[in-house]
């Protein structure tokens, strides 16, 4: 029963490895591709503000919301927990 359990422990990692860690890859290297930070804003995160509309807020017109909210992550080490008062980078972007 342990080498069964290894065995599918072992097929778990080798299809996290080869099949999903690219796709997250993939998408962060080609949703940015066309577009280049010029400057950055910083925003006082306000009471009731969340990510998703921070970013669409700021967004450019041609972008796509959740590639500018993985921007705006990206840009503040963060994830999408936000406190009211906190000082977030706002990336400005330019195709």
């Amino acid at each position: 029963m342990v080498t069964n359990y290894k065995l599918v422990v072992f097929v778990i990692l080798i299809f996290t490895i080869f099949f999903i860690v690219p796709i997250f890859q993939d998408y962060n290297s080609k949703s940015l591709k066309n577009y280049e930070v010029v400057n950055c804003k910083t925003y006082e995160v306000k009471l009731g503000d969340t990510l998703s509309e921070i970013a669409e807020r700021f967004k450019p017109e041609n972008m796509k919301l959740s590639n500018y909210i993985v921007e705006i992550q990206y840009a503040n080490s963060i994830g999408y927990d936000i406190m009211p008062g906190e000082k977030i980078l706002i990336p400005m972007v330019r195709r």
